[in-house]
């Protein structure tokens, strides 16, 4: 790969001279392994899994056998998810069944993404990431990806399992708007968002969760819920902010406050949401939370309209009204995500 270079400089320590790397990540590999044996370096446990843990997080799957063979059951569930993707070194094309019983090992321990991989529609052979490996000869990380973008659940259930948030989220997406399992996946969803929300501080993952209750999109509609995940993501990420501040200003799960929500319009636009700018503008012209200030409206539109929200490029009179919560996936009045971490 023509990156390994680059990559195995986290993991390789600079002062090992005597280890070259070349154009793939078999040095840093091979050091884990004489790390863990003691051949030509000190002996250490510790620092072998973290050198194995940092290739398999980049989809390296002899890496992530490594560690499974030691009895890291997730890292299992890795070598599973590489293995039906076409990336685990297995005669092509790869099928479901050797793997199988991994997932419902991976499931009985509450592992969601094994969970739902048991529920995957999988079409041996022409499963698009697995058409996309059987041409990538120097980077299964970027095929693998590609094949999310392009939405393969399975794709993203790679990545998302290695700790990559904007594949969680994409394939999240994906359940809540039914376009990946056969079977509803919503509530597992809903709780893998909820785990990374709160416990991983993914703040992406709570304004996804948020927007699904706000909604009621893949979710049941709950306004609570809703100010509960934007709270945890605001002011990170100024959709939650914006999203939040639709809620004060309509009294959805909360008091009407204007007040309240002319802050929140204004730290997301402050933070480049030009819609929030749009939303500010409104209160602004209407004098909600905010004095009256047509000027100061003005300036928020033509910012808002430079930074790519069309609606805002008009006159006053046809000033748009403040902007719904904004779903996953899509343009302005159809649903769109959060911006992604990639």
């Amino acid at each position: 790969m023509r990156q390994a270079c680059e990559r195995a400089k986290t993991v390789c320590p600079p002062t090992a001279d005597w280890m070259k790397c070349h154009d793939d990540q078999w040095e840093c590999y091979r050091l884990g392994l004489w790390t863990k044996d003691g051949i030509k370096v000190t002996r250490s446990a510790e620092r072998a899994n973290e050198i194995f843990n940092t290739l398999c997080d980049r989809l390296d799957v002899s890496s992530c056998q490594q560690l499974c063979r030691d009895g890291d059951q997730p890292r299992c569930v890795d070598v599973a998810l590489l293995g039906i993707a076409a990336a685990g070194g297995a005669p092509y094309p790869p099928s479901f069944e050797p793997y199988r019983e991994v997932f419902e090992k991976g499931c009985r321990a509450k592992d969601i993404i094994a969970c739902m991989m048991l529920d995957l529609d999988y079409a041996e052979g022409s499963q698009p990431v697995v058409q996309l490996m059987n041409n990538c000869f120097d980077d299964r990380a970027n095929c693998i990806s590609r094949a999310c973008r392009e939405g393969d659940p399975l794709g993203c259930a790679v990545l998302c399992h290695v700790g990559q948030s904007a594949a969680c989220n994409d394939l999240s997406v994906m359940v809540f708007q039914g376009q990946a399992f056969p079977a509803d996946q919503s509530q597992r969803v809903a709780q893998l968002l909820e785990e990374r929300c709160f416990a991983q501080k993914d703040n992406q993952a709570c304004t996804v969760a948020g927007v699904a209750h706000h909604t009621g999109q893949g979710l049941s509609r709950d306004y609570v819920r809703a100010r509960m995940f934007y709270d945890a993501a605001c002011p990170a990420e100024p959709i939650a902010c914006s999203n939040l501040a639709t809620l004060h200003a309509d009294g959805l799960g909360v008091d009407v406050d204007p007040f309240r929500a002319a802050d929140l319009f204004e730290q997301a636009c402050t933070g480049g949401y030009p819609k929030a700018c749009a939303a500010l503008a409104v209160l602004y012209l209407e004098g909600r939370g905010v004095a009256r200030d047509p000027v100061a409206a003005q300036r928020l539109l033509q910012q808002a309209c430079n930074n790519g929200y069309e609606r805002a490029c008009t006159t006053e009179e046809q000033l748009p009204t403040p902007p719904r919560p904004i779903v996953p996936r899509g343009a302005d009045d159809a649903p769109e995500k959060a911006p992604s971490a990639r």
